[in-house]
């Protein structure tokens, strides 16, 4: 048996011969020998023609139940460490920053159906309460561009009017810079008239724009 010096995986040898040379070397398991700068093909992007094979490849095909546990259990023990959580968040960060990826991302968001649905608690309550003053607040309206996608909690296209209802979560520090400037892009997107931010621990209203 050997012990892989990057995950820790074991693997099993038919002979010691081979057991004790990969030892000696410190060789990687499979997937950790591929992964990365690693791997012999690392830095070349793949040709139009290749990705059309693989998708042919793939097209129609199903997993079976057993192997979606495997790629489940896989997924889970690889995230028990540090280093490999630490690498996925940074390749992330650093995909992210993509132009063609982000968009291809947030064109995926933007299809989303639980993002449109999903609401805090009272949210749709406080929008009803001023729906029945006059106006019409769309909860969860979609502001998508090609570098942005927002769920805006409460709009009305009427009065132009924004309506963002901060819970308990947005009283964090952190998550408040984070408000800030999600706050700042919306109004360059959509140049209200109105924006109203309303704060259901304190229950106190906030006038970034408008009266």
């Amino acid at each position: 048996m050997v012990v892989c010096p990057d995950c820790g995986g074991k693997r099993f040898f038919a002979h010691k011969y081979y057991a004790a040379k990969a030892m000696k070397k410190g060789a990687y398991c499979r997937y950790c020998a591929n992964k990365g700068e690693r791997c012999y093909k690392y830095g070349q992007p793949l040709t139009q023609e290749t990705k059309d094979k693989i998708s042919q490849a793939m097209t129609g095909k199903k997993h079976t139940d057993e192997h979606k546990a495997n790629i489940s259990k896989g997924t889970r023990l690889r995230y028990l460490f540090d280093t490999a959580r630490k690498e996925t968040s940074e390749l992330t960060k650093i995909a992210m920053h993509n132009p063609e990826v982000r968009k291809r991302h947030i064109e995926g968001l933007h299809h989303s159906k639980w993002l449109k649905v999903r609401t805090d608690r009272g949210q749709l309550e406080l929008l009803e309460k001023w729906n029945r003053l006059g106006f019409r607040f769309e909860p969860n309206y979609q502001v998508h561009t090609d570098t942005d996608l927002f769920y805006v909690d409460g709009y009305d296209k009427d009065h132009n009017a924004v309506l963002e209802y901060d819970s308990k979560y947005h009283s964090k520090p952190h998550q408040q810079q984070k408000d800030f400037s999600r706050q700042q892009k919306i109004i360059d997107i959509l140049h209200p008239k109105r924006f109203w931010r309303y704060e259901s621990i304190n229950k106190q209203w906030k006038n970034v724009i408008g009266e």
